[in-house]
């Protein structure tokens, strides 16, 4: 299910790195489920809602002003915006297909859909590491895409998808599996050369008279760490901070 940032986040759904629930299959779904449910209660009519998750609930209600305040759907479809004119047919002939036709029924594609199950993790654990744990096969990465770093840490409640056999073996083998994925938060110790040559260059930029605050890396797959000129760490990547030597943000 698709949201846009600002309706995603009215949703109250996390947008953002780490996290972004509107890859979530459990997190889009819910909320998709949620968005329908509301415009249903403002229009009481579900192609009405079908539309406004197109276009917005503003741009209904403005085509059915400029449709003189008709109620019924077809009547409203030539005012509202041409994408929303083509989405609300093709989704009808989506749900039609795979409800009443031999190509929704067909037994060779069902055998082959996956029954996901929702599994308790140890927050510590890193999603490819359980992956690499219980075989790339099972494709846990893609399963849970919401996780941009694959840290579980920011996973809801501590559950992650898994295909049902892939579950079972990781509940039968937890304690291995839990040592073998553990999270490493890579942290460079103080007075180590690299933070040292970070406190030479701050003393550079301050005889200097530079504007600059921060200097430091971040490493995504060590921990979100990045060392500032004071001998401080930063543990978001969101440093706003200028390069010693340019006027443009650190990356």
């Amino acid at each position: 299910w698709q949201f846009m940032p600002y309706t995603g986040k009215l949703m109250g759904m996390r947008i953002g790195y780490p996290c972004d629930d509107r890859k979530s299959i459990v997190a889009s779904t819910q909320k998709a489920c949620e968005y329908f449910a509301n415009s249903q209660s403002i229009f009481n009519n579900w192609l009405m809602s079908i539309a406004s998750y197109n276009c917005g609930p503003g741009n209904v209600q403005k085509a059915i002003r400029r449709s003189g305040g008709k109620t019924n759907f077809w009547e409203v479809l030539p005012y509202l915006p041409k994408e929303t004119q083509n989405y609300v047919p093709k989704f009808i002939a989506v749900a039609y297909v795979l409800n009443f036709t031999e190509k929704g029924k067909n037994a060779a594609f069902n055998d082959q859909s996956i029954v996901l199950a929702p599994t308790k993790i140890d927050s510590t654990m890193h999603l490819g590491k359980i992956n690499e744990y219980l075989g790339t096969q099972h494709n846990l990465v893609g399963l849970n895409q919401e996780l941009l770093n694959q840290n579980t840490d920011m996973a809801h409640g501590s559950v992650i998808l898994m295909p049902y056999n892939a579950s079972m073996q990781f509940i039968d083998r937890f304690d291995s599996a839990a040592a073998f994925a553990k999270y490493n938060h890579h942290v460079v110790p103080r007075g180590s050369h690299e933070l040292s040559r970070t406190l030479r260059l701050s003393k550079i930029g301050t005889q200097r008279r530079s504007s600059s605050r921060c200097y430091g890396r971040y490493c995504p797959q060590n921990g979100n760490i990045a060392y500032s000129a004071c001998g401080s760490t930063r543990t978001n990547l969101e440093c706003h901070c200028t390069n010693p030597w340019s006027n443009e943000p650190m990356e």
